[in-house]
């Protein structure tokens, strides 16, 4: 199984653990979304306080979803595979930074910073993929429903 570790990203959807792992993957392919339309409609000069409070309602969900990342997925790929997800916690330090940056930036800078936010975003996003997503499949069913269940 620990071969399956490197398993490419084209060989995902044929693996037959895959479906169990579409919550995840459907969480970044939102997360990428929404980052794509808010520096659409900063481009599009929709008005900034528009733009911050849905980028604030964004991130707060974002901020859930890395709290368990960091509390329960990253230490249990730790654990389990013996994997360094110090990589993955510094990449949702670096999108603090820029979420930060996001919400100080005026005028013109608000699209700067969004743009900034989202290749940061962008970045964390396929690393933790590329690490994660083939940790999952590589476990067993039983062993997923473990983890998922928390026992």
């Amino acid at each position: 199984m620990v071969a399956q570790l490197g398993l490419p990203r084209s060989e995902w959807e044929a693996h037959p653990n895959y479906p169990h792992n579409v919550l995840l993957l459907g969480s970044h392919r939102n997360f990428r979304a929404m980052s794509r339309q808010l520096v659409a409609h900063a481009e599009a000069s929709v008005g900034a306080s528009s733009i911050l409070s849905n980028f604030s309602w964004w991130k707060s969900a974002m901020r859930s979803h890395e709290h368990y990342e960091e509390a329960k997925l990253y230490p249990y790929l730790q654990r389990r595979w013996g994997l360094d997800c110090e990589l993955l916690v510094a990449g949702h330090e670096a999108l603090t930074i820029a979420d930060a940056a996001v919400r100080a930036a005026r005028g013109a800078e608000l699209t700067r910073a969004l743009e900034e936010h989202h290749a940061t975003l962008i970045e964390h996003l396929e690393a933790e993929e590329a690490l994660v997503i083939p940790a999952l499949l590589a476990l067993s069913r039983d062993e997923f429903e473990d983890y998922t269940r928390g026992r």
